[in-house]
């Protein structure tokens, strides 16, 4: 009894720790599980808040920056008008205060205006001569003639520099201290007598106290709606093309300091913001971490610009945040004592089934090994080769793939053989998951490879598949699946696809019809469709485990995400790096997430042919060039003529790179290459010649008899000719020269 009791004893003792050890570890997760939500919820805030930020201030500086726009291109229209009705009465220096009076009254904006005529011009009244009109405090417009020893306009630079400009321009922002006392911006333009000779300069002053006005009237919206309460608080300031502040919140720094003098070391950030373009980024101003927003105003080469504390944009994150760790902290204090009652009563059974769980798991282990030797590994083909024209051998495909199922087993497979010169494969995906769906997709591939050994049409292989599968399918299980034959010599991809995922050429969907998946129906009537592969263009075929695949947020990777990967390799895209990379961006966005569904990835690249030729500048190799020529014309489905046709276009553009692109004394090539696509054939001929663009030499004139016809262009009008598209590019030090003809591939 006694040592029965002492077992009892054990045993509670051992499921006693056994519960806090799993408690403890299920606190672990649950925390760190949490911490990570924590952390990327208050990062997805932060980019959410970053972001309507950006788009609030930079809506707000593009309206200040419309406004400040708008008014001085009012100006500018207005100077330019009014000059030319100075212009045609410059006979009477009494008619200049007349229009110096009329500027001024027809532009509320203007401050005042003034003509100021060259030394001596109205001899009559002296060496000076100046029609000054100006805006007082009321709305009144006065006028008066200035111009002396004591104001000396002529020496004045900025009237030197004004009428050395053959066009009205925007002078540098000033105090003025004299009439207006307060801050101005001149648009001077020269004026012209009637013999185009310049007389005197027409100048437009506009005060910028409206634009400081504006300012400062969005800054106290902007704290009393976003800052209430904060330490630091947003500003307004407009800079000039060198950094100058032109309007400032502290005056004394508005023509008198520079923005760099009050930024650190962040110098890179400040020269976006003077480049003339709009923005944003992240620079200490004054000691305090700002987030700054600006956009240009082009025509005065200014940046109106506003800086946010960075602790102004991300406040109410930040309570977010430590709310949600405060309400994290308090769960995980529930689940703790909950997990540890509630374990201690649920695992006395485990014990038991540990053992069965164990020799399951060997089983379904040995299974996975079987099914994923059902699936081919080698994927160097034995392929009949092609010659290139350097003499080397290259596959005419790439092949590539991987899968990786959500269980021991799954439903996902793939399959491809060669027969015949042809590249024949298939991927499916059975519905279910587990030991049946495993069952099914052995049979799958039973049925393919029996039938791609004597079927040459996609079609019938699914039919056949279709029609064997749905004669006895009691569980109503049922596989998408793609079927497709590549061409080894043509590139011709015949296909059928039953209900799968539409895959991918390059990074443009493949056209498919909408026929159901195998198994559905015994007697659906399937249809085969066909598109032709350029050489080094890839497939890439997958199933909705990639699409559908899940991270912690239960957010999916998504066709964009595909797209957008695809999008980002450079092409030619590889099979192997295209598969590898696909899977490591899967396996990255879901983390540790478990993985829902099988995931399986097949890639098929088409090589084709050798499509490019290189010659030395000798015309004696035109032979070559024309069997080149002859040969991708009549691949491309051309006729003679049109094949012709290019064999007169493609020999003018090499001959004349042969003859002309290469001094002498170098020893040059032309290199040819050759591309189709469902549209077009296109030659490019390359050479790193001196630049020469035949698309820009003018059209001869062909009316004219020989004897008159200037020498040379008759060629580049054969090209014209004899083409549908030409085009033109120097790149990388290289002539690139590309000749398209139309054709109509079925």
């Amino acid at each position: 009894m006694r040592e029965k009791r002492d077992i009892k004893v054990h045993r509670a003792e051992t499921i006693q720790r056994f519960a806090a050890r799993l408690t403890r570890r299920i606190t672990v997760v649950v925390l760190l599980t949490m911490g990570a939500i924590t952390t990327v919820v208050y990062a997805m805030v932060r980019l959410g808040m970053a972001e309507e930020a950006e788009e609030r201030y930079m809506g707000i500086m593009l309206q200040t920056q419309e406004q400040i726009r708008r008014v001085l291109s009012d100006i500018h229209v207005a100077a330019v008008n009014s000059a030319h009705d100075v212009e045609r009465d410059l006979s009477e220096p009494d008619s200049m205060l007349v229009q110096a009076l009329r500027i001024v009254s027809r532009n509320n904006r203007l401050a005042a205006c003034g003509l100021l005529f060259t030394s001596d011009y109205y001899p009559q009244r002296g060496h000076w001569y100046g029609a000054y009109a100006r805006r007082d405090t009321t709305g009144s417009v006065h006028v008066r003639v200035i111009g002396s020893k004591t104001f000396d306009y002529l020496t004045a630079d900025w009237f030197t520099e004004a009428m050395a400009k053959d066009d009205g321009d925007w002078m540098k922002p000033y105090f003025d201290n004299t009439v207006a006392h307060e801050l101005l911006t001149t648009y001077a333009i020269p004026l012209r007598d009637a013999k185009g000779r310049k007389v005197g300069l027409l100048t437009a002053d506009v005060s910028l106290e409206w634009i400081r006005k504006k300012l400062e009237e969005s800054d106290r919206q902007i704290n009393r709606q976003y800052e209430t309460g904060m330490r630091h608080h947003s500003y307004s300031f407009v800079v000039d093309g060198n950094g100058l502040f032109i309007l400032h919140p502290n005056e004394h720094r508005m023509l008198n300091e520079n923005i760099r003098q009050h930024t650190g070391k962040k110098t890179d950030v400040v020269g976006r913001m003077l480049s003339g373009k709009k923005g944003s980024g992240k620079l200490v101003i004054d000691g305090v971490s700002s987030r700054v927003f600006w956009q240009p105003v082009e025509s005065v080469g200014w940046t109106v610009a506003v800086a946010v504390p960075e602790t102004a944009i991300y406040y109410d994150g930040l309570v977010l945040n430590l709310l949600i760790i405060v309400l994290t902290l308090s769960g995980l204090a529930i689940i703790y004592l909950v997990c540890r009652r509630t374990i201690s009563h649920t695992s006395r059974p485990l014990t038991d089934y540990a053992a069965q769980a164990a020799g399951v798991e060997r089983e379904l282990h040995i299974a996975h090994g079987i099914q994923m030797g059902m699936v081919p590994k080698n994927f160097a083909l034995a392929a009949t080769k092609n010659t290139s024209c350097d003499g080397g051998d290259v596959s005419p495909y790439n092949v590539h793939a991987s899968l990786t199922p959500a269980r021991e087993v799954g439903g996902d497979f793939y399959d491809f053989m060669e027969r015949d010169g042809n590249l024949y494969f298939c991927i499916g995906d059975v519905s279910g998951k587990g030991i049946p769906a495993a069952l099914v997709m052995a049979v799958a591939i039973s049925a393919f490879r029996m039938l791609a050994e004597h079927e040459s049409d996609p079609e019938q292989i699914v039919s056949r598949m279709n029609t064997r599968l749905a004669s006895d399918n009691e569980y109503c299980l049922f596989i998408t699946l793609f079927v497709g034959i590549l061409d080894q010599e043509t590139g011709i991809l015949r296909y059928c696809n039953a209900g799968h995922k539409v895959p991918l050429v390059g990074c443009r969907p493949l056209a498919t019809l909408p026929n159901l998946p195998v198994g559905v129906m015994g007697d659906w009537n399937y249809v085969a469709q066909q598109k032709r592969m350029k050489p080094d263009e890839t497939l890439f075929l997958y199933t909705d485990g990639l699409t559908e695949a899940e991270n912690a947020l239960h957010e999916q990777f998504g066709t964009e995400r595909m797209t957008a990967l695809l999008e980002a390799m450079q092409a030619p895209v590889e099979p192997r790096r295209l598969v590898d990379r696909m899977a490591q961006a899967v396996h990255e966005f879901v983390g540790d997430t478990e993985q829902s569904d099988d995931l399986t990835l097949l890639a098929i690249q088409y090589v084709g042919k050798s499509r490019n030729i290189v010659l030395s500048c000798d015309t004696r190799e035109t032979a070559r060039l024309t069997e080149f020529v002859t040969t991708a014309c009549t691949v491309a489905g051309l006729s003679d003529t049109d094949t012709m046709h290019m064999n007169l276009a493609v020999e003018e553009a090499v001959v004349n790179v042969m003859t002309h692109a290469y001094p002498s004394t170098d020893e040059g090539s032309v290199a040819i290459a050759v591309s189709t696509d469902d549209k077009w054939l296109t030659f490019t001929i390359s050479d790193s010649g001196k630049p020469f663009d035949p698309t820009t030499y003018p059209e001869p004139d062909i009316t004219l008899p020989t004897e008159e016809r200037p020498v040379g262009g008759l060629g580049i009008h054969l090209m014209r000719c004899h083409t549908d598209a030409l085009h033109y590019e120097r790149r990388d030090g290289r002539n690139i020269l590309s000749l398209r003809k139309k054709i109509n591939i079925q």
